[in-house]
């Protein structure tokens, strides 16, 4: 009963929300674990946030003594540079060449409502192709999600439901606590090279339904090296596997930056892997996203 005012809490920026649980002891038991998570998840996030506040000097001098000078009268030294605190994502190599895109898949956990905020209303209305969107969140919530998203976005923006069509220029977001899988050239629902939404009820994959690695590799096997994967903002590593079968088939995989991430997991995962062809700020995400779809080249690292 409360989603959509969780939906305007998560947009005005809280980081996540716990369902109130019910005098189940295994609902219980969810509710305990999933308040310790979320407790040290924002210990971790303020310890980074904090370590980055930290002058590089006093970083490689603890005491504060520099050798040859003063502190006091030392120049001021800027704050620690982005490759040292994340050097496999800065130093990582680009690939600039991305195929033809025909779809566009995105994997987002905590923080992704105002990421999403800041990226879908972005994107233009005339893209030409569909986007998937796994937003980690249980049923009742995802429809609020899509229905904020559609009021300020170009595109159509909407819930997926079983078996529709997929048509270009909109956004199909899975349902809470369903999987979301891509099927083309079904026998009896579609013509020969259309595709259609398949929702499923099959156990969770990496301790989530939805999940993005489900949703990759099904849109792997549709549309072949013709994909886009956006790993987003979430803990954990859910898109990592998925996102890889997206780049065996010849696909494109971008991630978002670790300063930019509420939650630098799922991310992490695909650019510690080496899957991500290019590391992309929440600022600059729909432009290039909109820029890889257009078949613009990336800029050199």
């Amino acid at each position: 009963s409360g989603a959509k005012t969780t939906m305007k809490a998560l947009q005005a920026g809280a980081l996540d929300f716990i369902i109130r649980p019910t005098e189940d002891p295994k609902r219980l038991q969810d509710f305990t674990r999933q308040c310790k998570v979320l407790a040290g998840m924002l210990r971790s996030r303020m310890s980074f946030q904090k370590s980055r506040n930290i002058p590089l000097a006093a970083r490689k001098y603890p005491t504060g003594k520099i050798t040859g000078s003063s502190t006091r009268n030392a120049p001021r030294r800027p704050l620690i540079p982005r490759e040292e605190l994340s050097p496999k994502v800065v130093k990582q190599r680009v690939h600039l060449e991305a195929p033809r895109i025909d779809a566009v898949a995105i994997g987002i956990s905590t923080g992704g409502p105002n990421a999403l905020l800041a990226f879908i209303p972005l994107l233009k209305g005339n893209l030409g192709i569909p986007i998937f969107l796994v937003q980690h969140m249980p049923k009742h919530f995802t429809a609020p999600l899509a229905e904020s998203l559609n009021k300020r976005s170009s595109l159509s923006v909407k819930e997926a439901e079983h078996n529709e069509i997929i048509v270009p220029n909109t956004v199909y977001v899975a349902p809470g606590g369903r999987h979301m899988v891509i099927e083309r050239d079904y026998e009896g629902i579609s013509p020969v090279g259309e595709s259609r939404i398949v929702l499923n009820d099959k156990p969770a994959v990496n301790s989530c339904r939805p999940s993005a690695d489900v949703l990759f590799s099904s849109v792997a096997r549709a549309y072949g090296r013709h994909v886009l994967a956006v790993v987003m903002t979430g803990m954990g590593g859910d898109g990592m596997q998925g996102a890889m079968d997206v780049r065996k088939g010849g696909g494109y995989c971008i991630s978002q930056s670790e300063d930019s991430c509420v939650v630098y997991g799922m991310p992490r995962a695909v650019n510690d892997a080496g899957i991500s062809n290019e590391v992309v700020h929440l600022d600059q995400m729909a432009r290039r996203v909109m820029g890889i779809v257009r078949g613009e080249r990336g800029e050199s690292p």
